[in-house]
């Protein structure tokens, strides 16, 4: 199964997604020189990696849910695109620091999985 999570740090956004164990994958963002580390200290240079109010959302999609690892890198790619003018997103102060410039998939037809992605979307936002 995959997971889709977002770690937030004051009113800044991190969207992941992972096809492995989410603790292992999160450990990895927060040690020293970790992605989610180095997203934030490129906004905030005076973060401390070892503060602890960092919160979680995670989700877990179901194999049904996804056609294979491109079609989940298509759908982190399209939550980016979502959360970065989605007005819930703004109006709740947070902005997204992480990229998909690295995973995002070449020549993927985005409009074919915006429903899938809305629904996860519509999901996270629901935990506020």
């Amino acid at each position: 199964m995959a997971t889709v999570y977002c770690l937030f740090f004051e009113n800044y956004m991190y969207i992941g997604i992972t096809e492995d164990f989410p603790f292992e994958r999160w450990s990895n963002h927060f040690s020293k020189k970790g992605s989610f580390v180095g997203a934030i200290k490129k906004v905030l240079p005076e973060f401390d990696y070892k503060v602890q109010h960092i919160k979680i959302i995670s989700l877990t999609l179901e194999d049904e849910f996804i056609n294979g690892q491109k079609e989940l890198q298509a759908i982190e790619k399209s939550l980016h695109n979502s959360f970065d003018c989605n007005p819930f997103i703004k109006k709740v102060g947070f902005s997204v620091i992480s990229s998909t410039t690295r995973t995002a998939p070449r020549g993927f037809n985005y409009e074919a999985i915006r429903k899938k992605t809305d629904k996860v979307r519509d999901k996270i936002e629901s935990l506020f």
